[in-house]
């Protein structure tokens, strides 16, 4: 079965983030297919997010990955846009003092997960002529700071890794782009930092979505601050 409507693949889609994105892609006329390692708690409330895709896959295993997006392709026959807001973040020790476990799972759940994905969808898109990607590094990944080492070492790498499938896919007919948030306003966050500025995960959702339109199809390899108005 072939959509007539764009698709678009949403891995992390059980997070935060994945959620405003998925709700945001859906007002837009997408079709939208979740990706999850579990699949959501509740109903969202909005019959045609509760009524999507799911699939539940480790968006780290390249080989999970690449089955998850082949079944993708038998039911809606297309793949239009990937946003891949799978990440993780992590803080408190130098550099000195970090383990070799604390860097792997840095790069497992950042890097790694980039990798597998773009393996299992971009193929799809290359046949097809056309797609637009979307990747989720960090304000804070343009210079490392006391006590993130290991995680703006990993976000630092999304965005090099943006810049450089850009250049590798931008003349097949792909834009590939990372957005680059300040703290999110998440419910985890706003309890662990009360009223500190923060930026609304609708207007980072809203980034993304922009990134996957037709707008944006002249933009490639673009690290894009997203920090709010406040």
């Amino acid at each position: 079965m072939s959509s007539s409507k764009p698709v678009a693949i949403i891995t992390g889609a059980s997070g935060n983030l994945g959620r405003a994105v998925a709700h945001k892609l859906l007002a837009d006329g997408f079709e939208i297919v979740r990706i999850g390692s579990s699949p959501p708690k509740s109903a969202s409330g909005h019959q045609a997010y509760d009524e999507s895709l799911f699939v539940q896959t480790d968006a780290t295993n390249q080989t999970s990955m690449v089955k998850a997006v082949e079944d993708i392709l038998s039911h809606h026959g297309r793949v239009d846009a990937l946003v891949h807001t799978v990440g993780g973040f992590t803080m408190g020790k130098m550099v000195h003092e970090t383990l070799e476990n604390d860097f792997e799972t840095m790069i497992e759940v950042n890097v790694r997960s980039l990798l597998a994905t773009s393996h299992a969808v971009v193929p799809a898109m290359i046949a097809k002529g056309r797609g637009s990607v979307v990747f989720v590094s960090s304000s804070t990944a343009a210079r490392g700071l006391a006590g993130m080492g290991i995680y703006v070492a990993a976000k630092s790498a999304v965005a090099r890794l943006t810049e450089a499938m850009s250049d590798e896919l931008r003349h097949k007919g792909i834009n590939v782009n990372c957005i680059m948030p300040a703290t999110m306003a998440t419910p985890q966050n706003r309890a662990a930092m009360g009223d500190a500025v923060m930026v609304p995960l609708e207007e980072v959702a809203s980034v993304c979505a922009f990134l996957v339109s037709d707008g944006a199809r002249a933009i490639h390899g673009a690290s894009i601050p997203v920090r709010g108005l406040t």
